[in-house]
């Protein structure tokens, strides 16, 4: 059997959840380049007609990007500082 490609591709399904104006009137996900988002989109009216105003926000979620913050902070924390000799005959 043939994997399918999702690159470049998405789906964006009504929100039911909606109870704000400001929350989305549709909600999906989409595969850019190997790396997923989540899709957000408006209903608006404009000069030109009806139009649909998309937002894209990466999956990973701030915990995740928190321990990577944090593993690198650690890391570079816990190198050792060596003084250097000042070898500098002024």
């Amino acid at each position: 059997m043939t994997k399918y490609d999702n690159n470049m591709r998405g789906i964006l399904f009504k929100n039911d959840k909606k109870q704000k104006d400001s929350h989305p009137d549709y909600k999906g996900s989409c595969e850019i380049d190997g790396i997923e988002y989540w899709i957000s989109g408006w209903k608006k009216e404009t000069a030109k007609g009806p139009a649909l105003s998309i937002n894209l926000e990466k999956k990973q979620t701030n915990k995740q990007d928190n321990v990577k913050k944090e593993q690198s902070t650690k890391a570079y924390a816990n190198k050792e500082v060596k003084d250097f000799e000042d070898d500098i005959p002024f």
